[in-house]
């Protein structure tokens, strides 16, 4: 979402799919956290990079249309953006089942 300070009003709403599980059970709880995983980051461009679950997306901050989206096979548990090389890094996490 983008809003303007100016004048306290609504520029933009992306849709990034269904908030699931125990979030969506709370509805509009003051307490609950950011559906958002992963960012706000922002590219050279001035776009928005931001990881839900187990999907990456880049969105146009100007109109809030989104440029790109990428499905990873789990959870994305990093995601960083470096503004020297213009690039996105992702972070899976392997899980790893230990006995001792």
């Amino acid at each position: 979402m983008s809003f303007s300070l100016h004048t306290m009003t609504k520029t933009w709403v992306t849709d990034l799919g269904v908030i699931k599980g125990l979030i969506s059970k709370l509805g509009n709880s003051t307490t609950r956290t950011s559906f958002i995983d992963q960012g706000p980051m922002f590219t050279k461009n001035g776009d928005i990079i931001v990881g839900v679950n187990e999907m990456a997306y880049a969105i146009d901050a100007n109109n809030g249309q989104i440029k790109w989206k990428y499905e990873a096979e789990k959870k994305l548990q990093a995601l960083v953006y470096s503004p020297q090389s213009n690039s996105l890094y992702m972070g899976v996490k392997r899980v790893i089942n230990l006995s001792f």
